[in-house]
């Protein structure tokens, strides 16, 4: 007879016996039960990781999250956030007068997912909704902290191409950056300035470029592009506000995280004409 049934039968207290017996066969499982729960909290944790990474999006994690998809409603049957922008003084490309729609990017020119967003589905989009009238496109700067000075320093000349040579010279510098730069931080390759990049946009002299690159004269218009489109619901790049616009330059749409496969954009841009 076991010791269990034997310390039973002489005290004649089977209760405080079978409480025993009780603690004794839980701790058996508490360290195998610690083992399941620990495994499926580190499973959670990878998956919601890794969900945030998808669309192709450089996060900022020190840029606080907007209050306007609580204030213009739920997100879509995407999970696209609604979110309103100015398009203010920004380049664009297409006809601002004409045009239903906005396609505003928030970009970082050292962004991975941003070059790749340039350098595979731009044109397209350009083609389709910007040449035939329906849309313009709009450029505003979000560089991160963790891709400086080589992000800010690229807005910076960007802006003072923009100065000389207008929307088209803009957006010329723009796609030779983003087809040049190794990215993350990396800046341009050897052998290849900012300053003759620029010098190689029609309509850009190299001493007024100098000049305007090295006092930071854009620096402010930096620092509202980010101020504004945090407000709008950036929190990483590309980060886009696709919406109809209006005469005051106010776009109401949805907030488009990511480098997202042309098809996407096509569905939320289709969707913004037809409102």
């Amino acid at each position: 007879m076991s010791n269990k049934h034997n310390k039973k039968a002489d005290t004649g207290s089977p209760v405080n016996v079978s409480e025993e017996s009780v603690d004794i066969e839980l701790q058996q499982f508490l360290i195998p039960i610690s083992i399941i729960i620990s495994g499926v909290l580190i499973a959670a944790s990878v998956f919601f990781s890794v969900r945030g990474l998808t669309g192709g999006v450089v996060t900022n994690t020190n840029t606080n999250p907007s209050p306007t998809a609580a204030v213009l409603g739920e997100p879509d049957e995407n999970g696209f956030t609604p979110a309103v922008v100015n398009i203010a003084d920004a380049p664009l490309l297409g006809n601002r007068d004409s045009a239903k729609v906005a396609i505003v990017e928030f970009s970082d020119f050292e962004c991975p997912f941003c070059q790749r967003f340039h350098n595979e589905t731009f044109d397209q989009i350009i083609q389709e909704y910007v040449d035939t009238g329906k849309a313009i496109f709009v450029y505003r700067d979000f560089p991160l902290s963790f891709h400086n000075p080589e992000a800010t320093n690229a807005s910076l000349a960007a802006r003072c191409v923009f100065e000389q040579a207008g929307n088209n010279g803009f957006f010329k510098f723009t796609s030779e950056y983003y087809a040049r730069t190794l990215s993350n931080k990396a800046g341009l390759p050897e052998g290849t300035t900012l300053a003759s990049l620029a010098g190689s946009i029609e309509g850009v002299n190299v001493d007024s470029f100098n000049s305007c690159y090295s006092e930071k004269r854009y620096e402010g218009k930096i620092a509202t592009d980010i101020a504004d489109g945090s407000a709008a619901g950036i929190t990483g790049t590309p980060g886009f506000i696709i919406g109809v616009l209006d005469s005051n330059g106010n776009v109401e749409g949805l907030n488009v995280p990511g480098a997202q496969p042309f098809d996407v954009f096509k569905q939320v841009i289709d969707e913004q004409l037809a409102r």
